[in-house]
């Protein structure tokens, strides 16, 4: 096992304790990167669905809209689809919106150094205690992200009825 040197300057050989503690704050650091990580794809596609919704209206918006006449059917499905593609866009907003104070990626390390200060702080402590909020971090980072996939396949199913209303208005 591995020596480390205590706050007090004497070594600890490690024991099965720490080294549980240790694979513990390992892998909350792996999945807390690994969310940050999917939170940043998720904004990509945000921005992706967005971009296609705004190419369809468009595309179709500006072919139909420019002619002079329309039949009530075609003027209808114009206007659901301007309104799915309004809807698409604040889907869209809500997944890419900020939540900076919100989100829990690093943790507050204030406490630890005022036990660092007291010397009432071992490394096993230390270790444990970031294991156990990291994993509070991404419970609660959870609850919010599987928000903003809710918000983001909203998102695409208006895109889609977008589609399908343009092309209503089309035939």
């Amino acid at each position: 096992m591995a020596e480390e040197t205590l706050a007090d300057g004497t070594r600890d050989e490690g024991s099965p304790l720490q080294d549980s503690a240790a694979l513990l704050w390992d892998e909350s650091r792996r999945q807390i990167t690994s969310q940050a990580a999917e939170l940043d794809t998720l904004r990509t596609r945000a921005v992706a669905i967005l971009s296609v919704a705004s190419l369809v209206a468009g595309l179709f918006g500006g072919r139909i809209v420019a002619t002079d006449h329309h039949p009530g059917y075609v003027t209808g499905a114009i206007a659901v689809a301007l309104v799915l593609f309004a809807l698409s866009v604040l889907a869209s907003i809500a997944v890419l919106t900020p939540r900076k104070d919100k989100w829990e990626f690093a943790q507050y390390l204030r406490s630890y150094f005022v036990d660092l200060k007291a010397g009432d702080l071992a490394p096993v402590n230390i270790t444990a205690n970031l294991a156990k909020d990291f994993e509070r971090s991404r419970i609660n980072n959870k609850l919010i992200l599987d928000n903003l996939y809710g918000w983001f396949t909203l998102a695409c199913v208006l895109v889609g009825l977008q589609v399908d209303a343009w092309g209503i208005a089309i035939l």
